[in-house]
């Protein structure tokens, strides 16, 4: 099956976004925006790329493809963690950490932290799979009014979700009214296991991509004029802009999402800029590189963490500072973002590479 460039360039940009995020300083103009959609875009991208019908074997083919790139990935960062001597002296598997890898399977300890993905992905799959079943298991009724029924549950779970489990502390605060809208639930919600709470929230912008897949969605912004397009993505970036400036700081990995309402409209409108920002950039090198570092971004998001590392020592040693992630000034998170591409489209080609190797052997041992 041919692969959609225009989602892979929007994977291209959505990572780039992703490692800009994650060494700009936290509650910063650059941050807060990123953080409005970055991960909601990759939720949505997911679906629309996603069959509507899903039978068991295609399930358990991306499930297995999911949970191999977990336990690979933390390999590599069990390996880094105890091989770095720094790395290796910090560690601590104290409560925090044992919680994130034996209730959450994100073991920050191991330098690792955005696995959440990953395991946020499968549960995303998994629930999307078992509704889909369910809505469709009564036989007597039509194949419209069972995708009526899947609709209505996953949105009721999805925009549920996003005020249940929502930890934002001012959750419904509309600034601008300095009023509360609504109040957070009196009891607090527990973390629920294997990000289960994280992916009921994120199933909802999975389906979203999955009926926009559905609709024709695609064909009809791919065909938009140019110019619509660079209107598009000057309305919609204005609207995700003002949005991550009302509201609170957001992260859909802990559950943080300010006002959900607002997070809704911020999360959609930065999905359908960045979707119109990849149909204008549609040739030349800028598509390639970008279309490229789409296609293996759940590599470079799974690797990008320990280069953040490498880079945030050099910093400080350079400068006599003492940064972290999600602590730079923004001049120093831009060229940290050239540091970690530059550093890893080479594992990407040796993965590649690799792949290539081992699959020439294989036709080869059949022939």
């Amino acid at each position: 099956m041919k692969r959609d460039e225009t989602v892979d360039v929007a994977k291209g940009l959505g990572i780039l976004l992703v490692i800009l995020g994650h060494l700009a300083y936290y509650k910063g103009i650059p941050f807060r925006f990123i953080f409005a959609f970055h991960m909601p875009l990759f939720f949505v991208l997911m679906g629309l790329i996603f069959p509507y019908s899903l039978s068991l074997q295609k399930y358990g083919h991306k499930a297995q493809k999911l949970l191999l790139s977990y336990y690979l990935f933390l390999f590599i960062g069990v390996f880094i963690t105890f091989g770095v001597p720094g790395l290796r002296k910090s560690f601590a598997l104290d409560g925090t950490a044992a919680r994130f890898l034996l209730f959450e399977f994100q073991p920050e300890c191991f330098h690792v932290g955005q696995l959440w993905f990953l395991i946020d992905s499968l549960m995303v799959i998994t629930l999307y799979f078992l509704f889909s079943k369910l809505a469709f298991l009564p036989k007597k009724l039509s194949p419209k009014t069972k995708g009526v029924i899947l609709t209505v549950v996953i949105f009721v779970l999805g925009v549920g979700g996003l005020v249940v489990f929502n930890k934002t502390d001012n959750a419904f605060c509309i600034p601008v009214l300095n009023i509360k809208a609504f109040m957070r639930p009196a009891l607090p919600i527990p973390d629920l296991p294997l990000k289960l709470d994280t992916a009921v929230c994120a199933l909802l912008f999975f389906y979203i991509g999955v009926l926009l897949n559905k609709s024709g969605f695609k064909n009809k912004i791919y065909g938009l004029k140019t110019g619509y397009k660079i209107g598009g993505i000057v309305l919609f970036g204005l609207i995700t802009f003002a949005v991550s400036r009302l509201n609170e700081p957001v992260n859909i990995c802990d559950c943080q999402f300010g006002n959900p309402v607002f997070y809704l409209v911020g999360s959609l409108s930065g999905v359908l800029m960045t979707i119109l920002t990849a149909c204008v950039l549609s040739r030349g090198f800028v598509k390639r590189l970008l279309a490229y570092i789409g296609q293996n971004s759940l590599l470079i998001f799974s690797v990008h963490s320990f280069l953040i590392l490498i880079y945030t020592a050099i910093i400080n040693r350079l400068f006599d500072q003492n940064y972290q992630g999600m602590q730079m000034p923004f001049r120093f998170a831009l060229v940290g973002l050239l540091f970690v591409v530059l550093t890893v489209l080479p594992i990407v080609a040796a993965k590649l590479f690799v792949q290539q190797r081992v699959t020439r052997a294989c036709r080869k041992e059949v022939t």
